[in-house]
């Protein structure tokens, strides 16, 4: 499926276009005329099923034009960039089907999408293509961490120990870095909902009046600034050593997007002065599993969800009259 639609003869009613749109698409007239029902009440346009096509709204046309090409029977489906038709609730059902498809019927989808919390969400295996040749072929998070990243990976876990110069200074330089699921293993991928842990080890040279605070810079996929957080300037810290800082990102705050993560340690007892700042340290993958888009969680909407992030707040609605 390359285009919905593709067949389809604007002065021939939405009915004949079903039989004619799934007689090009491979289905005979018999299997047009047992999945004809359904095919009506999955676009939800019966009631101008006998209107000419060219007097439909584009959102209709995609519709019907979808809900054919979904009850087609191949042992492999390859879909590319084609859920993103009709209205919210049109693309749930579409959602649906595609994972009926998969799951109940058994069947393959080739899914292909520069939409990558759709990919996250509907497939258990990604192939990065790069000039027409499989870059990658593995795991989804890590097929989205290299397209991001131009086919290089990115990590959920640094060791700097080991190497000649770590990033750093006189004052400190840079251990390790690492993301940690509840559980407290290293991840690159998370569930939406589940909170995680970034915890970078850094090594304290010399004795400071006043503790220095770490920092942790987090990025969008669009190299948008989401939020910078540090610890307290002001703990009970201040002598040579090596050091742990661990930072607690909660659950359902993080959008359905490959998050960058910066690494850094700052001083103030002197004026501002940073020691080490690793801009692209670290990678999550924030992934939203596909029952949650078409459960009620999302009040019925099933399309993208704009931001950086996404967070899950309080809300109280009462009625005044």
């Amino acid at each position: 499926m390359l285009e919905v639609g593709t067949g389809f003869h604007p002065e021939l009613t939405g009915r004949q276009n079903i039989f004619l749109n799934g007689g090009l698409l491979g289905m005979n007239r018999r299997e047009i005329e047992r999945k004809y029902e359904e095919i009506v009440d999955f676009s939800g346009v019966e009631n101008y099923i006998d209107t000419p096509v060219k007097r439909y709204s584009s959102g209709m046309y995609v519709r019907l034009a979808f809900a054919v090409a979904a009850h087609l029977e191949p042992d492999i489906l390859i879909v590319d960039e084609v859920l993103a038709v009709g209205d919210a609730e049109f693309q749930k059902k579409c959602l649906g089907k595609m994972d009926d498809v998969a799951h109940k019927d058994g069947r393959t989808i080739l899914f292909v999408s520069h939409n990558m919390g759709m990919i996250s969400s509907l497939c258990n295996r990604a192939i990065l293509l790069d000039a027409g040749t499989a870059a990658w072929d593995g795991q989804v998070s890590e097929a989205i961490n290299r397209y991001y990243n131009n086919g290089k990976s990115l990590p959920f876990a640094v060791d700097y120990s080991q190497v000649a110069a770590p990033p750093g200074d006189e004052y400190a330089t840079l251990l390790e870095g690492c993301i940690e699921d509840k559980h407290g293993h290293a991840t690159g991928e998370v569930e939406i909902s589940e909170p995680f842990h970034i915890k970078m080890k850094y090594h304290l040279k010399l004795d400071v009046p006043v503790s220095p605070s770490a920092n942790m810079h987090v990025y969008s996929s669009q190299g948008q600034a989401v939020f910078v957080t540090a610890s307290e300037r002001r703990l009970p810290v201040h002598k040579a050593g090596i050091y742990e800082a661990t930072c607690a990102i909660p659950g359902n705050l993080l959008n359905n997007d490959t998050y960058s993560i910066g690494l850094a340690l700052t001083f103030t007892h002197s004026g501002l002065h940073i020691s080490f700042f690793e801009r692209d340290a670290l990678t999550i993958n924030i992934r939203e599993i596909m029952k949650d888009t078409l459960d009620d969680r999302r009040n019925g909407y099933s399309g993208a969800i704009p931001g950086a992030v996404r967070p899950k707040l309080d809300w109280v609605v009462k009625r005044l009259v």
